[in-house]
Parts: C-alpha cells; structure tokens; sequence
C-alpha cells in the first residue's frame, strides 16, 4: 500500500472510531482518541507503520496527536470538512496546484495533455469525497452485504 492509500485508510479508521464514540450512548472504556498504533498494525502489520505519516496530516491540520499512555490521534476537525484531496495534498510533495508539467521534449504534446486531464479528474474527484461520505458509503455498503447474508441464512434454514 503506498502512503497515500495508507493516510486515507489510517484518516478513515480515525473518522469512524470518532464517529462510533458519537453514537454510544453510555460512557464507556473506549479511548477517546483513535489508537494510532493499532491502527498501524491492522493496516500495515506493524505498529510504526504510521510513524512518518502522521506528523504529514497534522502538519496539514486533518489530524492532532494526542501524547500520553492513552494516547493517538483524532480528526482536527469534523469529518465532513476534510476530503480526500486534502489528505492526498498532504502526503503528496507537491499538491495539484504546483504541479507543473515537466516533461521533456520528446514526450509527444497529447501524451502531457491527456495526463493534464487526468491529474483534473482525480483532483475533482478527491474533492468531492469527505471523510463523512465515505464513512456513508461504507455503512451502507456493509448494510447491504449484512442484508444478503440474513436473506441468504434464511433460505438455507427454511
């Protein structure tokens, strides 16, 4: 997985460990803040595997570590205002804006032209997803499979 997809899984894993907190309603033993390491570990196997992306979110506000025994990470601000395209900028070493076309000469012109396209349609596209609409997505996507299984498990039993 490369950082990119790494830091938008490890944001998304923030986002729906906040979200799940919001909707408990009793106070309960759950860490307020999303455990970094264990999160490292469910996607990448090990517990570092977040350690030079992280400091990349917070720098670019997505994320704010929280110090401590009981400590991680948590959104910096609501789900519905970061998207995708925020946290590709900030692991990215330059954002869409800066990208200049440095091809050389002999890249024939509607090779750099068809991939000017293309860096346009993946910028639009990240911008229109936020943490929260993702998270939607999967839910409902995840409702829809449970669904099935339930419809599947009552034809096989009766």
């Amino acid at each position: 997985m490369n950082e990119t997809t790494l830091a938008m899984c490890a944001t998304l894993e923030i986002a729906a460990h906040e979200r799940a907190l919001l909707r408990e309603t009793e106070p309960s033993t759950v860490r307020r803040v999303a455990p970094t390491q264990d999160i490292a570990m469910k996607l990448t196997g090990f517990s570092r595997g977040l350690q030079t992306t992280m400091p990349k979110l917070a720098a670019h506000g997505i994320v704010v570590g929280v110090k401590g025994r009981r400590g991680g990470h948590r959104l910096a601000k609501p789900e519905s205002e970061i998207t995708l395209l925020d946290i590709f900028e900030a692991v990215e070493k330059t954002n869409f804006e800066e990208v200049t076309e440095s091809f050389s000469a002999d890249i024939p012109s509607i090779v750099q032209w068809v991939i000017g396209i293309a860096r346009r349609v993946q910028r639009r596209s990240l911008a229109s997803w936020t943490l929260a609409s993702a998270l939607d997505e999967i839910e409902a996507r995840e409702a829809i499979i449970s669904q099935q299984f339930t419809r599947e498990v009552l034809m096989d039993s009766s």
